[in-house]
């Protein structure tokens, strides 16, 4: 009897102590383990049971701890449709580094079109406030991309659209690649890339067949984009003016802020946020 009694009293001694508060070097701790003076770990430390990987470190969420980089934006959204909508800041989020990129200039007869300019931004900004965004349109035939752009906090984001070819000393020439707007406040801004010229190969054949290779223009290559590729125009083969073969183009543009080619209209600009 004695002894069962023994093991029930140890028994609720042991749950009195899980049940309080742990102080090292502190009589009165305030959390259930309150350390005052260093802690020498030889194990590891887990965040909800993680440890997390090589290079990360402890990052509060404000309710606790998760692992994660110090440093660089670790999401991303992108907005490739032309026209208005706007971006809901997610939770816990003071600050957002923006991109931006004007929609594509159209194509000429012989030129093609000037892909768009590019700008970027890093912004504070309030956590489930709402920002506008306008993604500019692609250019067709002779006709200019329009800009892009986004509403923050204290100004405006501009990325201005990509020039169409126009005609200059009776020949065509490539469309401007405009500067960054007065008012924009962009922290860092590129013009976009000129589209390529149409050019011709000639050559003969045994028996007296002329033969010519023509490549259409190519609209310009977006900017700042990794593995950017121009839109292909058309290439067109004859013999004696004879058409041979053709190489013909799909017509959707690869990347958006492409400068459009030779019968197909530029690609809409884009909008990146970063957090």
């Amino acid at each position: 009897m004695k002894k069962n009694l023994l093991i029930c009293i140890a028994s609720i001694a042991c749950l009195m102590v899980q049940a309080q508060k742990v102080g090292v070097n502190k009589t009165n701790p305030s959390e259930a383990l309150d350390v005052n003076g260093n802690v020498n770990i030889s194990g590891t430390i887990k965040a909800n049971g993680a440890v997390g990987t090589s290079g990360q470190v402890l990052i509060s969420s404000g309710t606790g701890l998760t692992w994660g980089s110090l440093f660089g934006y670790k999401h991303c959204q992108m907005f490739y449709t032309a026209g208005a909508a706007s971006w809901k800041v997610p939770a816990g989020i003071k600050e957002v580094m923006v991109e931006a990129w004007g929609g594509g200039g159209g194509y000429g007869d012989y030129v093609g079109g000037s892909s768009g300019s590019y700008a970027r931004v890093v912004h504070a900004v309030t956590a489930g406030s709402l920002i506008s965004y306008n993604v500019g349109s692609g250019g067709a035939y002779k006709q200019d991309g329009t800009g892009t752009t986004i509403t923050l906090p204290s100004g405006t984001l501009t990325a201005m659209g990509g020039g169409a070819p126009f005609p200059m000393n009776g020949r065509e020439a490539s469309g401007f690649n405009p500067i960054n707007p007065p008012g924009s406040m962009a922290a860092f801004y590129m013009p976009g890339n000129k589209g390529t010229v149409t050019h011709y190969e000639y050559g003969i054949k045994h028996g007296g067949i002329y033969t010519q290779t023509t490549y259409l223009s190519k609209g310009g290559a977006p900017v700042g984009m990794i593995n950017a590729s121009a839109n292909e125009g058309n290439i067109v083969y004859y013999e004696n003016s004879v058409t041979v073969w053709a190489v013909l183009n799909s017509g959707t543009p690869s990347l958006p802020s492409s400068g459009g080619c030779y019968s197909f209209s530029a690609a809409p600009g884009m909008v990146i946020f970063w957090w």
